[in-house]
């Protein structure tokens, strides 16, 4: 079971619910997914989108699925719907997202879809951002329930010495010390 949680264009807005400038309005189906994920459900989450002809917007919204290969050839297909069965994929506007986490008492390192019980509170993510030459990432947060974290907001204009230019946008290593 997962939930698609369409559209993500104001998946930093973190209200429940938005309105555009012409008066029309929805819900914050983002605000309504992270108000799961804190009440202790396990809801993995997709996007796509919506593109029902060839050529016609097809490829803003991707789901990455995490796969042992990057070589398409030798993708299996059963691999793909079992990584995402196990939430092991990250939505994106396109950019390619990949986040590790360890806990400083674990060797272990966890990715989308696993857990990690992080009894000391202290948390070192891995984060690295890429895009295809044509996108720009100008923004990465990190939310902690639901709530971008003020310590781990990092904005192009704010912290420029933080992004780069070339393929590899965002290439840090963060840590958290989580409340709970």
């Amino acid at each position: 079971d997962v939930m698609e949680i369409h559209p993500v264009d104001h998946a930093l807005d973190l209200t429940p619910y938005i309105k555009y400038p012409d008066g029309r309005g929805f819900h914050n189906t983002v605000f309504r997914w992270l108000q799961l994920l804190n009440q202790g459900y396990r809801i993995y989450d997709t996007i796509n989108t919506d593109s029902h002809y060839n050529l016609h917007g097809s490829g803003w919204a991707r789901n990455w699925i995490q796969s042992a290969t990057d070589e398409p050839s030798e993708i299996k297909y059963m691999d793909m719907v079992h990584a995402a069965e196990q939430g092991r994929l990250v939505m994106s506007s396109g950019p390619f997202l990949e986040v590790w986490a360890t806990e400083q008492l674990k060797s272990a390192r966890v990715t989308a879809g696993q857990d990690l019980v992080a009894t000391s509170k202290h948390v070192t993510l891995m984060v690295r951002v890429e895009c295809p030459n044509w996108l720009d990432v100008d923004r990465v947060s990190v939310l902690v329930n639901g709530r971008i974290d003020p310590q781990h907001h990092y904005t192009r204009m704010s912290n420029p010495d933080v992004f780069r230019s070339g393929p590899v946008k965002f290439d840090r290593t963060l840590e958290l010390t989580l409340p709970g």
